[in-house]
C-alpha cells in the first residue's frame, strides 16, 4: 500500500500533465530569453561595442541565433 501511495505521488510530481504543461513553458520561455540575448550579443560585437578576439561563428551571424533556440527545446 506504501509503495503504491508514493509511486502515484512520484508520478503526480514529474509525469502528470500539469508538471509536463508548466515544463513546456519553462522551456519555451529559456528558448526565447536564450534567443533575444544571443541576437544583442551579436549586436554588440557587429556594432564594435563590445570586443571579441576571434569570435565564433555563432556570435557572428544573425542566423545561427536561430540554433540557440532549438537546442534548448530538443533538449
Amino acid at each position: 500500500m506504501e509503495l503504491s501511495k508514493l509511486s502515484e505521488n512520484l508520478y503526480q510530481k514529474l509525469l502528470s500533465n500539469k508538471t509536463k504543461e508548466k515544463s513546456e513553458k519553462v522551456i519555451l520561455w529559456i528558448a526565447l530569453g536564450s534567443f533575444i540575448i544571443h541576437l544583442i550579443i551579436i549586436g554588440l560585437i557587429y556594432f564594435d561595442i563590445i570586443s571579441i578576439n576571434e569570435p565564433s561563428n555563432l556570435l557572428k551571424n544573425q542566423i545561427a541565433a536561430i540554433y540557440t533556440t532549438f537546442s534548448f527545446i530538443l533538449v
